[in-house]
């Protein structure tokens, strides 16, 4: 009877030393990398991240989490500096690029302005950041006798700009409202002067 209580301490002590000498863990390898908490070593598998449909579920984010965006078919990380939830990291699956968000408040039109039943020629800038470095295709539209194109691209990683061409002769004077969407993001509502 001692002998079986001496063998069960000896074996749990032996399994609480390994763990505390040896703290890798390891799935499908028997040796771990020591530089590693996690070593997944299988040549058949993959690592499948938690599927998130709106970061902002997550309570209390820490720098270092990383999330797969299954509503922007994507990767993304929360950083520390700046703090906050990163754009794609790797693209959409669809080969789409993406954004975090455009900025509408910062958008230029240059001219400023046009005048009703003259010809226009300008760009409209749209800023962006969160870029995931994927490419956009080509776009066109007209409002209010302007027609705006942009050539396909790519975005830049990180932030950027998205400038369409505009060209045209307005045929109504007063604020022109604008809609842009692009890499997952919009912007609504956006104006531009015609006198």
């Amino acid at each position: 009877m001692r002998y079986k209580i001496l063998k069960k301490l000896t074996t749990g002590l032996a399994l609480i030393l390994g763990v505390i000498s040896y703290s890798q863990v390891g799935i499908d390898t028997n040796t771990p990398h020591t530089s590693a908490d996690l070593d997944l070593a299988a040549s058949n598998k993959a690592l499948y991240l938690n599927r998130v449909a709106n970061v902002s579920v997550i309570a209390n984010p820490q720098p270092g989490m990383m999330i797969y965006d299954i509503s922007e078919y994507c990767v993304k990380t929360y950083g520390g500096n700046p703090t906050g939830w990163s754009g794609c990291l790797v693209g959409s699956t669809d080969g789409n690029g993406t954004v975090a968000s455009l900025t509408c408040g910062s958008v230029v039109f240059n001219p400023t302005t046009a005048t009703q039943g003259q010809a226009y020629t300008g760009t409209l800038t749209v800023p962006y950041t969160g870029g995931n470095g994927g490419n956009y295709a080509a776009q066109g539209f007209t409002q209010n006798g302007l027609t705006f194109t942009l050539p396909a691209g790519s975005f830049n990683t990180g932030a950027g700009n998205i400038v369409y061409n505009i060209n045209g002769t307005p045929v109504a004077s007063g604020m022109t409202s604008i809609n842009v969407t692009i890499g997952g993001e919009s912007c609504t509502g956006l104006t531009f002067q015609v006198q």
